[in-house]
């Protein structure tokens, strides 16, 4: 028996019709395999409570048990999340704990607004900790998931402790305070002939101020210090100056008392500074 000249036909355009399909399903497939946690969590925390209905409360000192489950919101990515909501105050210095046999680790900070703060994980089951100084006040979130590539679920611990308010700049006619009191510029001048002395200091902003040496109507070095650590887990420091005379510039993160000096040299046009790897001192 002849068989149809259509049936081969047929069965090429069913085949062609099949493969965006195929192809859209592997391309899915790979897209949920390659996005980062730090992603998929963000995507999913400014979800309305009323679709993830899973933040529960933990406070300073506390320590919860819980489980990743099914029934747990979900990342995009599929793995199960659970949010952890707790008052912070800004300058509160706090470490987030979570401990698991059954996964591996994977803990998030989010501030008051939703956005990634930081984050620790872990490539094995066992515990994971999330030191931080909160740059603001509000309510906090702890986000808990596993760090593998597929779903996995469990029982964990996750504890908050909060070690109290972190010491900050204290702003005087001689020190700036800077990235919200977490660092303080100090500088001296040298425009030689004993015109010498310690530069005075205006604010600007909380990030920014500004030097004087001569007269208060006379800048002579604009300063300001950057929190990059979500870019390259660094604080910059900028500078630019308007003089040509000896400047020696100091700055120190209060926290922890790391100190980066600028020096200009004498009878020299002030250089920009642009230091994007200033302090490794992130959170």
């Amino acid at each position: 028996m002849r068989s149809s000249p259509w049936i081969p036909a047929l069965c090429l355009c069913l085949s062609l019709a099949a493969l965006p399909a195929v192809a859209l399903a592997q391309a899915t497939e790979a897209t949920q395999e390659t996005m980062p946690k730090s992603s998929a969590i963000a995507a999913i925390a400014p979800r309305p409570l009323a679709t993830c209905p899973t933040f529960q409360s933990i406070a300073c000192g506390q320590t919860i048990g819980g489980s990743l489950d099914p029934s747990d919101c979900t990342l995009p990515d599929g793995t199960a999340v659970d949010y952890y909501q707790f008052a912070g105050t800004i300058g509160e210095s706090i470490t987030g704990t979570l401990t698991t046999s059954a996964f591996p680790p994977f803990l998030e900070l989010l501030d008051p607004n939703r956005n990634i703060k930081t984050s620790n994980s872990s490539g094995a089951p066992g515990t994971v900790q999330l030191p931080f100084t909160l740059d603001s006040t509000g309510n906090w979130s702890l986000a808990v998931t596993n760090n593998a590539t597929t779903p996995q679920f469990g029982a964990y611990t996750i504890n908050l402790a909060c070690g109290g308010i972190a010491p900050t700049c204290k702003p005087n006619d001689t020190t700036l305070c800077v990235a919200n009191g977490r660092y303080s510029v100090q500088a001296t001048f040298d425009a030689g002939g004993g015109n010498a002395g310690q530069a005075h200091a205006v604010a600007l902003t909380n990030d920014t101020g500004y030097l004087w040496f001569f007269s208060a109507s006379n800048v002579e070095v604009v300063v300001k210090v950057l929190n990059g650590c979500a870019l390259n887990s660094r604080f910059w420091v900028f500078a630019g100056g308007l003089t040509n005379v000896k400047v020696t510039m100091t700055v120190t993160d209060i926290q922890t008392q790391a100190k980066k000096v600028y020096q200009n040299p004498p009878r020299t046009t002030f250089q920009p500074i642009q230091d994007t790897s200033a302090f490794a001192t992130c959170p």
